[in-house]
């Protein structure tokens, strides 16, 4: 085995170590109930009052919709009827669609609540450790948790493909993955992040496809804020939306600043 081999495996070993917190799946997922059978979903964006999925197809408006509502991180499914109260197309022909919801009664909102009062307090440490979102205020990080998904990666799990028009920014809480490119036909790891790290950015500022492949190197806790949260929270609340563009603008600049200065070293003809 090569250093480099080596230095890498260190690495591993070390992410493995310095995995402080506790891995808590916060994924929800709803089931409806079509003619033609069940269609599982999994919600991008939950409320008392509703929630936001994304869909390959529209799904006929002007009627309810008997579903499921998986709470992964408390262990409870609560049916519910749903009824779709705006929806949007995007890029590549999947449907974000937003559905409110009908005769949930106390018992199913108090359900709702309790989880959405542990994923807040998961995601709002989080964002609280994560340096670039330390300018916000606790109330913002609090607010802008509720726009996040939560990902728990198994090792060599794909996150996202090359091409896929999720347009999501990740940022990773633990673990490690890997960044593949297409080459001549083949994937070929052109980098690696790790805890700490945010990628994604391009896909999510320019509205294109996503770049590259994403895969877990080793089990990974991940986080991410897509391009359809982002437009839901643009509506909902505008003075949030503008911050959170404000501050990862602030971090492009340092990341950029950080990769000229590595090219450019002193001395260099082409710096002055």
């Amino acid at each position: 085995m090569g250093e480099r081999a080596r230095d890498v495996e260190r690495f591993i070993q070390e992410m493995e170590e310095r995995r402080r917190a506790p891995r808590l799946e916060m994924t929800v997922t709803v089931s409806l109930s079509l003619s033609e059978g069940t269609l599982a979903l999994t919600t991008q964006n939950l409320s008392p009052h509703g929630l936001l999925v994304t869909s390959a197809a529209p799904l006929p408006p002007g009627r309810d919709y008997e579903a499921e509502l998986h709470l992964i991180a408390t262990g409870q499914t609560l049916p519910c009827h749903l009824r779709p109260v705006w929806r949007k197309r995007a890029r590549g022909g999947a449907w974000h669609i937003g559905f409110s919801f009908e005769r949930l009664g106390r018992a199913g909102e108090g359900k709702i609540g309790k989880y959405l009062d542990l994923r807040r307090a998961h995601l709002t440490s989080f964002l609280t450790d994560f340096p670039i979102f330390r300018p916000l205020t606790h109330r913002d990080r609090t607010l802008l948790s509720g726009y996040c998904i939560h990902h728990l990666l198994a090792k060599n799990e794909i996150l996202s493909r090359e091409g896929d028009m999720t347009r999501t920014l990740y940022i990773i809480r633990s673990g490690m993955v890997r960044i593949l490119k297409s080459v001549g036909g083949e994937r070929r790891t052109v980098a690696t992040a790790s805890a700490g790290e945010i990628f994604g950015e391009a896909s999510f500022l320019s509205r294109e496809p996503h770049h590259s492949t994403i895969q877990a190197v080793i089990p990974s806790e991940v986080i991410g804020i897509t391009g359809a949260s982002y437009d839901y929270l643009r509506l909902q609340d505008p003075r949030l939306a503008l911050k959170l563009a404000e501050t990862l603008a602030r971090f492009l600049v340092r990341r950029l600043r950080r990769t000229t200065a590595k090219l450019f070293s002193p001395g260099d003809p082409g710096e002055e």
